[in-house]
């Protein structure tokens, strides 16, 4: 049985950790591997790290963590030296930011001996997240490089984008829905109420908070009532009343936002345009997909890709409110849209596809 070593943050709660890697040896999906995965970060530091986002306690909070994840980071080696993988995966980086100098040949010895995939969904490289150390280490050992879209791939030199595999992240957590039974009670709530949802981290609550006047006008128009779900690990907290639009804010967790998301009628992924974002895999589209919703999303990076007019609309913020209102106003339009995004997700983005992808590469 072929042995693979995971090194991810965290691998119940780090989306990019759980869906970009994880969830393909979760269950018997990939029984035929014997998989070890090492979390950086404990549940505990993880949560610690995702709440506390700035002042003084943020500094020492990081501070605790990092030497937490060097201590951890250490054992994990240690223990793969004696069990010997076939395989490690890296989950965008070991140690971020910097990499300890002690650290840095057991890293090359690990690396040497084992098959080495890297994977990463942002531009970690121009947010500094990986050290230089680590970067130059990757791209010299590892196989091959997973990326979500051509955007990640160019920020690689060019000698080692023949190594890069393009694989959107996409949710296993949906399989099963009724897609066609879920479409017809969805279409029926649109007499009495519409609902609208937006499912990420706290890091991204900016952009929610930024159209929420555009949504506002467009609830103000609607005839029935309009309700916003915010799925995020930290509550969502509008400065201003809204008199129309009925924000609710919902603790994330996996189960929750596959079952709000499947209820809602429109999923929306506002983005500003810079460099960072450009390299966004537009994994909120996809997951509102695999529940047949349509989408209203920026034209920013792979949004661009993802987005077609059978099934959604790219939207500046201001023309959020008409977006809208097209894909809403006509119910059967509507339907038609939702049975739209779930063919394309089945099509191109599915976790069976790219299950099979993850185990060809393997």
């Amino acid at each position: 049985m072929k042995k693979i070593s995971i090194y991810v943050r965290n691998h119940n709660s780090g989306p990019s950790c759980y869906y970009r890697v994880y969830q393909y040896f979760k269950n018997n999906d990939a029984k035929e591997y014997d998989v070890l995965c090492h979390d950086l970060m404990s549940d505990f530091m993880f949560k610690i790290n995702m709440s506390i986002r700035s002042g003084m306690l943020r500094y020492i909070a990081m501070g605790v963590l990092y030497l937490s994840m060097v201590f951890r980071m250490l054992l994990f080696i240690l223990n793969d030296f004696i069990r010997k993988p076939d395989v490690i995966i890296v989950s965008r980086t070991t140690i971020p930011r910097r990499t300890p100098l002690f650290i840095r040949p057991l890293l090359r010895r690990l690396y040497r001996n084992s098959k080495v995939i890297w994977d990463f969904d942002d531009n970690i490289i121009y947010a500094k997240e990986i050290s230089v150390f680590e970067k130059n280490l990757l791209l010299e050992y590892s196989d091959n490089i997973i990326v979500t879209n051509e955007f990640l791939k160019n920020t690689l030199p060019d000698e080692h984008k023949s190594k890069v595999i393009l694989l959107p992240t996409t949710d296993g957590d949906f399989s099963g829905i009724n897609i066609k039974k879920s479409i017809q009670f969805r279409k029926k709530q649109l007499k009495s109420e519409v609902d609208i949802v937006w499912s990420g981290t706290s890091s991204n609550l900016d952009n929610v908070e930024r159209i929420i006047p555009a949504i506002e006008r467009f609830a103000k128009q609607s005839l029935v009532k309009v309700n916003l779900y915010v799925v995020c690990n930290m509550p969502f907290k509008y400065k201003t009343q809204c008199n129309n639009l009925n924000i609710i804010s919902l603790k994330w967790s996996r189960k929750k936002a596959v079952k709000c998301i499947s209820r809602c009628h429109v999923g929306i992924m506002p983005l500003l345009d810079n460099e960072f974002t450009r390299g966004k895999g537009g994994f909120k589209l996809i997951q509102y997909m695999a529940a047949g919703v349509p989408v209203v999303a920026s034209p920013v990076g792979f949004n661009l890709e993802i987005v077609k007019d059978e099934f959604g609309m790219l939207s500046s913020d201001e023309d959020f409110c008409y977006s809208l209102k097209t894909i809403l106003d006509d119910h059967d339009k509507w339907a038609d849209m939702a049975v739209a995004s779930y063919k394309e997700y089945v099509n191109r983005y599915s976790y069976e596809d790219h299950l099979g992808v993850i185990k060809k590469i393997l």
